[in-house]
């Protein structure tokens, strides 16, 4: 065990551990990973705060790794960050708190350190609110974000371009702000071919396929994606195109656009498992995410494990983290998108380069690395 200290004396650490509840997205495995691989120096404590128990697989291997959850109960996000959280932080005279997920507490008096992927939440184009309760949490989650950049001791960023961004609105955090690229939360799972081909004929899906994500957030360009299939003739008479990801897709602008247009070979699933997800990246063509901003974008690098040649955008992040194995397009253009696509599914042989190119890039995101520096950090190594 490593020996490490905080101005002299034993640490007690908490950390949020909200994204580790329900069904966890990807911001949520990254947390789990990282608290996997942390190592906690000896005799320190390190608390994690939940609104409710974790599953028995996740409780063991946390606390096999000297990490204590702590169930605080359910409640309101707001209620919960700025009144339930800070009174328990209080009691338990915690050293140095770690908020992961680019929101937290105001009233602490502890250290606090914070990981801000992105600043969409201020970027007002980029956030959609269709009712006043989305436009409430909008404004809660935009203050917030500014508020935790301001009074936090430490930042931690997961790209040099989230970090180019902050500092763009902070220029005077710049000792504070550090990068720490994520691992890739890979599942090894996938349909056997049996499985397989009852998926397909169960979900219609007869010809070759374009996959790609989607979302009723505007930035995920949902829309210009189905426009540029719709515009090439030679991909929509060839190719099926799906979108896996899209909670509530039938009231989505999307589907209405589907339907009024008669887009017979457009199909979309909202939730799918590990293993239905895997395999659909397997038997794609390609895999489209023309995102008009991403902290990181973690599906670039699932498409990769998966073997799966990436069409992305050439800007934000993507760029930095898809390396120079991904075709780029304009986001913006639903010509360059279209472009993109049949680019991709016309590779011929030059496919297994662009496969090979996408497996060497995933070396750059290792789990252990990402633990090892967020360590140094909560610690001060």
């Amino acid at each position: 065990m490593i020996d490490m200290e905080w101005g002299g004396k034993r640490m007690i650490v908490g950390i949020d551990g909200r994204l580790l509840c329900g069904n966890r997205p990807g911001m949520g495995m990254s947390l789990y990973n990282i608290l996997l691989n942390l190592v906690i120096p000896n005799g320190n404590l390190v608390y994690l705060y939940v609104p409710d128990c974790l599953d028995d697989e996740s409780e063991i291997c946390l606390k096999r790794n000297n990490i204590i959850t702590k169930p605080l109960g359910k409640a309101h996000v707001i209620l919960w960050e700025q009144v339930i959280l800070p009174k328990v932080i209080k009691k338990d005279k915690v050293d140095v708190f770690w908020f992961n997920n680019n929101t937290g507490s105001f009233m602490i008096r502890c250290k606090k350190i914070v990981t801000i992927n992105d600043m969409i939440a201020v970027q007002d184009e980029l956030v959609m609110a269709y009712t006043w309760r989305n436009r409430i949490m909008n404004a809660y989650y935009k203050f917030t974000v500014l508020n935790m950049i301001k009074s936090s001791d430490s930042i931690i960023t997961i790209s040099k371009m989230a970090r180019n961004e902050i500092l763009s609105y902070f220029p005077d955090s710049a000792e504070k702000v550090t990068v720490v690229y994520i691992g890739g939360s890979y599942s090894t799972d996938a349909l056997d071919k049996a499985t397989w081909n009852a998926f397909r004929k169960d979900n219609n899906l007869q010809k070759k396929y374009i996959l790609a994500f989607a979302s009723h957030h505007k930035r995920k360009n949902t829309l210009r994606v189905i426009k540029a299939f719709e515009k090439s003739t030679g991909l929509h008479n060839t190719y099926d195109l799906v979108f896996f990801g899209y909670k509530g897709w039938e009231t989505s602008m999307e589907y209405q656009y589907i339907k009024e247009n008669n887009l017979t070979n457009i199909y979309m699933f909202s939730y799918v498992s590990e293993a239905e997800k895997n395999s659909l990246y397997q038997h794609s063509e390609c895999f489209v995410f023309p995102s008009l901003a991403e902290g990181f974008g973690m599906p670039l690098l699932e498409a990769y494990f998966n073997k799966t040649v990436l069409v992305t955008s050439n800007l934000s992040s993507m760029p930095e983290i898809a390396g120079n194995a991904a075709i780029f397009v304009d986001p913006y253009s639903v010509e360059s998108i279209m472009s993109g696509i049949e680019e991709a599914v016309t590779l011929g042989e030059k496919r297994a380069d662009h496969i090979k190119d996408g497996l060497n890039q995933l070396k750059n995101f290792d789990w252990k690395d990402t633990a090892h520096n967020i360590q140094k950090i909560i610690f001060k190594q």
